[in-house]
């Protein structure tokens, strides 16, 4: 019996040793909680964490969870239930709530070094034992740019609720960057702060929604919001006509997750028709189901009497399932490689049911929270539509890139994609200068500024304005709004200047027209590329009253001494050649004044009548041919001379007396006083372009200085006017744009397409009856200079020559002749002296 017991006694022993070991080697992880159960978001990740202990929780590996719930907003309420969770044994802290709240209480957890998760979508909180589990912003960023990109939309409005922190405020910067990257950017942004009375959401959202229609962009990206600013922003922008073909709404997962949840269908069907969503893409795997499975279970168990109808999880509840199951490889990883659990969880690295699970911490490491496949679908018909999918590494896939998404909003099958731009506002010249240019019909009845219809505008300039909107990738809407530039008290736009300026302060979104490129107007507004190219010039009447020695102009003042010499010469070779001559005219035998006119009358004659009518030496006629032929060329010469001078060459005008005109809608009349310093006594504002022509006849102006295409318009309509002087290049004609408009720089580009395909030229051609490229009238004339003795020097050196020869040659042949004869005069009478034998 003693012995039975002892063996009883030695078998408990031995027992009691075995569960003790055994106690020895089970882990234990002590995980605490912090969750926000007033929000949908929050309920799902406390339901989730539940799951996820009940799933990675083993014989080996015990979970012991604390989850304690906020209920309030209070920064400091996060410390204190940091303390309680360490104060009863927690390891690591998994926090969700406010920025505040997370940020608070990873300070006070990295006091005592306990590791805390964060499953707030924001690295800017970080800490030496913070951890970061959550979807990238960085790639959540890059989807949005690249999907304004895909649809050329250049330009967009961020909306989002902001906190204490400012955290979503890193977010806009990184979207800013990532749209700058792409050729977009970034107008204008709204940001909410936290409210906790939710009446005060209504008016506070109707303000800023009115704002933002006052913008350019009609791309609205909901960057971050809560449920409750969500439901105020959506029903109130289908009030004011803002869910409608003309605006795209762009949201990310604070929203996609609310539509399965706490967003009622008909608020979804009837508030965010054509709402376009980006949430985290979750590949749906057998265990992704069987988490949902299990997920709808336990949230109906307990929150199903709170008027929780929707039961199916969203993208954060399956971050924090994913986030503890994180820590849990990590508590085995520590064990094994004898590091902190910290340091272990660091360098987890697994597929979770979220994607790519890889925790960020600065001070372990530097790698980036993979996260970057989303899904992109539209609500139509109160239905989330699948759109395609994006990914950091490859982009859009095939088919999102292929589709034209808008489709699915509008009944009209053929429309296109938004333009992401709301109606523009054009701004034109009622009452323009030149007609060719601008036109609009009926503009009489405009006073100051008028909405006019696009149909009864045109002109030159709206004609390439709507060529160039054929070549953009997108379409713009727009309306023309007539302002007259004249002195008007009510309307205070009397240039061309004040109009530009209306897009500075924003009245109107461009402004199309005859408007010059200039430094001062580029100030505050910006200019396209030139659709047509400029210079001032000055414009004076063909008709000269100094014109008594223009038939001298010809020839140079030299070449007329030089041609006098010239005669002076023949005259003395014909008098020299004809006195001697038996056969001579009979005046050669009379005074010697008789012979030198008898001489220029043979001259003369030979122009005339015949060369050899009065001449009685062969030599002479010699000479008179050489003179005939030279006559001949400075003839012709002098005749092609003077008949240019006549047409092009004309007496400039004297300045300094000079009345000028100018239109008194343009930059001129400045320009004039303050670069060519004129006196402003001395300038003439015209006021209309048929003026100009009534100011030349009753001589109010002998000049006026216009811009090269005015010019030539007004050249094909008058002949009776030239260009004096140098002309002064200007900018030339382009839109006004304001400053870094995206816009501009698509038109600038249409424009250079314009040019090289040779559309402006067709229109050019078609508006006006001259040529604004190339015109018939010189605009820097090259007067035409006098023919100078270098022009003749070696035909007269020539003519001259053979003539002087010519009558060398006979007194020459006349003493040789001589002297021959005095020879044989002498040969006869030696011969009669000889003797005779």
């Amino acid at each position: 019996m003693f012995f039975q017991q002892m063996n009883f006694i030695s078998l408990f022993i031995f027992h009691f040793y075995c569960f003790s070991l055994f106690q020895a080697t089970k882990a234990e992880i002590a995980i605490g909680v912090i969750t926000n159960p007033r929000t949908r978001i929050g309920k799902e990740q406390k339901v989730a964490i539940k799951l996820a202990v009940d799933r990675f929780s083993t014989r080996d590996s015990v979970i012991l969870l604390n989850a304690t719930d906020l209920n309030s907003t209070d920064a400091l309420q996060g410390n204190s239930m940091t303390q309680d969770l360490i104060g009863w044994g927690a390891k690591i802290i998994i926090a969700t709530g406010t920025s505040q709240q997370v940020l608070v209480a990873g300070i006070t957890a990295s006091g005592v070094k306990t590791p805390i998760i964060s499953l707030i979508p924001s690295a800017s909180i970080t800490g030496p034992f913070t951890i970061q589990i959550s979807y990238s912003e960085a790639a959540f960023v890059r989807c949005i740019a690249d999907f304004v990109s895909l649809h050329n939309w250049r330009q967009i409005i961020t909306i989002y609720e902001d906190d204490a922190l400012g955290l979503v405020s890193n977010t806009n910067l990184l979207l800013e960057d990532a749209l700058r990257a792409n050729g977009s950017k970034l107008e204008h942004c709204v940001i909410f702060q936290p409210q906790n009375s939710l009446s005060d959401w209504e008016k506070i959202v109707e303000v800023e929604l009115q704002q933002m229609m006052q913008y350019e962009s009609t791309v609205y990206v909901v960057l971050h919001s809560s449920e409750a600013l969500a439901l105020s922003l959506f029903k109130k922008a289908k009030e004011l006509n803002m869910i409608s073909p003309r605006y795209v709404w762009i949201c990310g997962n604070d929203i996609t997750d609310l539509l399965n949840s706490t967003l009622l269908p008909a608020f979804i069907a009837n508030n965010m028709q054509g709402v376009v969503g980006i949430k985290s893409y979750i590949h749906e795997s057998a265990q992704y189901q069987e988490f949902i499975f299990s997920f709808q279970k336990m949230f109906s168990s307990d929150y199903g009497k709170n008027n929780e109808n929707f039961y199916n999880p969203g993208v954060y509840a399956v971050r924090a399932y994913d986030a503890l199951h994180a820590v849990s490889l990590a508590s085995n990883e520590s064990k094994m490689k004898n590091v902190s659990l910290a340091e272990a969880l660091c360098f987890i690295n697994f597929e979770g049911l979220s994607g790519t699970i890889v925790p960020k911490n600065s001070s372990f490491n530097n790698n980036e929270t993979k996260f970057g496949d989303y899904q992109i679908f539209g609500i139509f018909g109160g239905k989330a539509t699948n759109l395609g999918f994006w990914h950091e590494d490859s982009g859009f896939n095939r088919d999102m890139k292929n589709l034209t998404w808008w489709h699915y909003f509008v009944e009209n099958q053929n429309a296109t994609s938004p333009a992401g731009l709301r109606t523009l506002r054009v701004g034109i010249p009622a009452k323009p200068f030149w007609k060719n240019f601008v036109n609009v019909e009926n503009s009489s009845t405009i006073n100051c500024s008028a909405v006019v219809d696009n149909r009864s505008v045109s002109g030159f300039c709206i004609n390439v304005f709507l060529e160039a909107l054929k070549l953009l990738k997108y379409n713009v809407s727009y309306q023309f709004v007539a302002y007259t530039t004249i002195n008007n008290s009510s309307c205070n736009i009397s240039t061309y200047s004040d109009l530009a300026n209306l897009v500075h302060s924003q009245e109107v979104d461009l402004v199309v027209g005859d408007v010059t490129i200039l430094a001062d107007r580029s100030k505050n507004v910006s200019f396209t590329q030139p659709f047509l190219t400029s210079e001032l010039v000055m414009l004076v009447p063909t008709s000269s009253t100094n014109i008594g020695w223009l038939s001298l102009k010809p020839f140079s003042r030299n070449l007329w001494i030089c041609i006098v010499c010239i005669l002076f010469c023949y005259i003395v070779l014909v008098w020299i050649l004809e006195r001697d001559d038996a056969k001579a005219d009979k005046d050669f035998r009379g005074p010697i004044w008789m012979q030198i006119a008898a001489s220029v009358w043979i001259l003369c004659n030979s122009i005339f009548l015949k060369i050899d009518q009065g001449v009685g030496s062969y030599h002479t006629k010699i000479v008179l041919l050489w003179w005939f032929l030279l006559v001949q060329v400075l003839l012709s010469s002098f005749t092609a001379s003077l008949s240019s001078i006549l047409v092009t060459e004309k007496l400039p005008p004297n300045i300094n007396n000079l009345k000028v005109g100018c239109n008194a809608e343009s930059f001129v009349y400045d320009y004039l006083k303050s670069t060519l310093n004129y006196k402003a006594e001395n300038l003439v504002k015209i006021n209309t372009a048929d003026e100009f022509s009534k100011a030349f006849g009753n001589k109010t102006i002998t000049a006026a200085y216009l811009e090269l295409p005015y010019l030539r318009v007004f050249l094909s309509e008058h002949r009776n006017y030239t260009v004096n002087g140098e002309s002064r290049t200007l900018g030339g004609f382009g839109f006004v744009f304001p400053k870094r408009s995206p816009l501009r720089d698509d038109f600038s580009t249409a424009i250079l397409r314009l040019h090289e395909s040779g559309r402006v030229m067709t229109l050019q051609r078609q508006w006006f009856n001259v040529s604004l490229t190339s015109s018939p009238y010189p605009v820097k004339p090259n007067k035409t200079k006098s023919l100078r003795l270098k022009n003749f020097e070696y035909l007269f050196i020539i003519f001259t020559g053979f003539a002087i020869l010519t009558a060398l040659h006979k007194f020459i042949f006349k003493w040789w002749r001589s002297r021959t004869n005095h020879a044989e005069q002498q040969t006869q009478r030696n011969r009669l002296d000889e003797p005779i034998i």
